[in-house]
């Protein structure tokens, strides 16, 4: 019987590598965005990467939960726009629930959105702990890439990323990668907050944004550690919110750098708000 249970689990990892992606259309027809996790852990057991096609031009939420996305090891997972023109539109005037990452086990996963528009995400209570995107990450192995998106009229959090105790590894790739991304009218609680949770904390997570556009957004960043990169970006009409800097505020352990990037149109109303607060923290 042992002999058997073994050959089982041989065949399956065998198949699992042998069998390296599959296709998947989220429509009416079959598949709802609901289903994410329950497709994302029944599909991981055979195949390497699941590749998730987004068939809605329009997709109203009205979850009244987020989706929480458990990511198995070894496992990559892309969620790509595939409504007319090839984006969709997720629309969360009706209720404001993202999306809750989980990684049972860091193995290097790679993760794709990819042509998707993100609208209204207005909540009633806005907040720190209101977000679009919230990753609770205690290891830098894995890759975040968003591509061609773009996010409008929120008045939360696009990303919250936080990190309970010190985490420091040899990362040479970024965590989190925002490219061709447009950020337009995001006002309330700011774009991204690398929280620590109120400790000092060691990290070498790192968050890249590269050629996007950021149009009357306020209070960009808060970042409490690791490493954020700003590459090829254009800012209009930036402002600041929560009053506390308009542009980044760093604290503790964290490097801000910022390459071949235009600023227009920089709003300040109270002059007593700085663009960016670094408090000794390193600065490029």
């Amino acid at each position: 019987m042992n002999c058997l249970i073994f050959l089982s689990t041989l065949f399956l990892l065998i198949w699992k590598c042998s069998c390296l992606s599959i296709d998947l259309h989220i429509s009416d027809d079959k598949y709802n965005i609901k289903d994410l996790p329950e497709l994302i852990s029944t599909f991981a057991y055979t195949y390497n990467e699941i590749n998730f096609y987004i068939d809605y031009t329009s997709y109203t939420f009205d979850l009244l939960d987020k989706i929480p996305i458990n990511i198995p090891a070894d496992t990559n997972v892309s969620i790509i726009g595939n409504g007319s023109n090839q984006r969709s539109v997720f629309d969360y005037s009706v209720k404001q629930k993202g999306f809750t990452f989980y990684f049972a086990k860091y193995t290097g996963q790679h993760i794709i959105i990819k042509n998707i528009d993100f609208i209204n995400f207005v909540h009633e209570r806005a907040s720190d702990d209101v977000f679009l995107f919230f990753f609770d990450s205690v290891n830098t192995n894995y890759n975040i890439e968003y591509i061609n998106c773009s996010f409008e009229n929120f008045n939360s959090m696009v990303l919250k990323v936080d990190v309970p105790y010190n985490e420091l590894i040899n990362n040479l790739h970024d965590n989190f990668h925002f490219n061709s991304c447009i950020f337009r009218n995001i006002n309330g609680y700011g774009v991204f907050y690398m929280n620590n949770k109120g400790f000092e904390i060691n990290s070498n997570s790192i968050i890249k944004v590269s050629n996007s556009e950021f149009i009357n957004c306020s209070d960009i960043l808060r970042m409490d550690y690791g490493y954020f990169i700003f590459d090829n970006c254009i800012f209009t009409n930036i402002s600041s919110s929560i009053g506390i800097a308009s542009f980044v505020y760093m604290r503790y352990n964290s490097t801000l750098t910022i390459q071949n990037s235009k600023f227009y149109d920089i709003n300040i109303v109270d002059k007593i708000i700085p663009f960016i607060i670094a408090w000794g923290n390193e600065l490029k």
